[in-house]
């Protein structure tokens, strides 16, 4: 993998670590304000608070899980004892890639359908379009899709060396 495509695939993950933890603070913040409201006579209670929090939890996870499959800590199971030769723990790794990708391709496939819908929606309380929301599901597969292939093509890469 050329150094400019590493270059630009380690901007966009620390761009997703910035967005999910931001997203993060945003999510906890306004659960933080909903329970002050709700013990508190004198906070005003807001409907758009519930709205907001659940927002920021979708981008949050579908983020997350992207920035997990680059960190190597998304989908890792120890199954395979640690006893196990090399070669054929590097082919359950290739394995383990092969179907990280198939269920990133399958979630895009779907996201694609999926947006398109959002378009006509608008969020009740916030006015947002949905289809904002529903966004986060084919950025994170494609953020899954490229950092799988990543590994993919640095697990490959060692073999031959």
């Amino acid at each position: 993998m050329s150094l400019g495509v590493r270059r630009v695939l380690d901007l966009w993950a620390s761009k997703q670590v910035i967005l999910t933890t931001s997203k993060h603070a945003v999510f906890t913040t306004v659960v933080a304000y909903q329970v002050f409201s709700r013990y508190v006579e004198v906070v005003p209670r807001f409907l758009w608070t519930e709205e907001i929090s659940r927002f920021s939890f979708i981008w949050m996870l579908f983020l997350g899980a992207a920035v997990a499959v680059r960190k190597q800590t998304h989908f890792l199971i120890d199954l395979v004892p640690t006893w196990i030769e090399e070669r054929y723990g590097r082919l359950v790794d290739v394995f383990v890639l092969a179907i990280m990708l198939a269920v990133a391709a399958v979630i895009l496939l779907g996201a694609i359908r999926f947006v398109p819908m959002g378009m006509k929606r608008v969020s009740t309380t916030s006015g947002l379009q949905l289809a904002w929301i529903y966004m986060a599901i084919p950025v994170s597969a494609v953020s899954m899709i490229a950092f799988a292939l990543e590994q993919l093509w640095d697990l490959l890469r060692a073999r031959r060396a």
